[in-house]
């Protein structure tokens, strides 16, 4: 399919060239779907730019074509959040049968490791797992938040400080003080690199561009 016939698809008219810099393969291809079905009436803090962008940049920044599970967890890596927004799939769906529903169509994705949805689970944040801890002051469900992300596999923190890359670069061109230079996301993504930095894992992130680029952006 073309980008053209894509981006149309998804609702990603004036996205061609992000789509067309995805390495398809029927893995991504679905969790770009199932990405899409619960992103798609949701939106930027722009009001205006598709959820999907995000994550999709994500799954560019991350892709290995030897491994495509990556970019499936970084296309999927906000679902769980998102659920409560997702669309209702018929009368009476409520958000616990979209989560239900959320993780059958993850694991159909997957190998018998689950290594999709044990990705997508280390990048969802604790207070939005189904766990019921909405009530904790932000604060307390940061710090779980980058306790949670610190004890994951290398490759998980990589999206993971891929996400935080763009999202910062996005929060740049915001108004919203809460995205500015030194503003409150950027010391609490300061405060998640340096945790995961303190793993003994630290220097094979370098390894990855992305996570030189985001060490080089926090420091500027």
């Amino acid at each position: 399919m073309s980008g053209f016939k894509l981006a149309a698809e998804y609702g990603l008219t004036g996205h061609e060239g992000l789509l067309a810099s995805l390495h398809y393969d029927p893995l991504v291809a679905d969790a770009l779907q199932l990405a899409y079905e619960v992103h798609k009436v949701v939106t930027r803090n722009d009001g205006v730019t598709p959820y999907l962008v995000h994550p999709l940049r994500v799954a560019v920044t991350v892709q290995d074509h030897n491994f495509p599970s990556r970019a499936a967890v970084a296309l999927l890596h906000d679902t769980v959040e998102d659920v409560d927004k997702m669309p209702p799939r018929g009368p009476h769906q409520f958000t616990d049968s979209n989560r239900a529903y959320l993780i059958r169509q993850i694991r159909q994705l997957d190998d018998p490791n689950d290594l999709i949805l044990a990705g997508v689970w280390w990048l969802t944040s604790p207070d939005k797992d189904g766990s019921s801890l909405a009530y904790l002051s932000r604060e307390v469900r940061k710090s779980m938040q980058r306790e949670k992300i610190s004890a994951a596999p290398k490759w998980v923190q990589a999206i993971k400080l891929a996400d935080r890359l763009d999202n910062l670069k996005e929060g740049l061109s915001s108004t919203d003080p809460f995205f500015a230079k030194d503003g409150k996301y950027w010391q609490e993504s300061k405060a998640l690199y340096l945790a995961m930095r303190s793993q003994d894992n630290s220097v094979q992130l370098l390894e990855y561009p992305w996570v030189r680029e985001l060490e080089e952006l926090l420091s500027s």
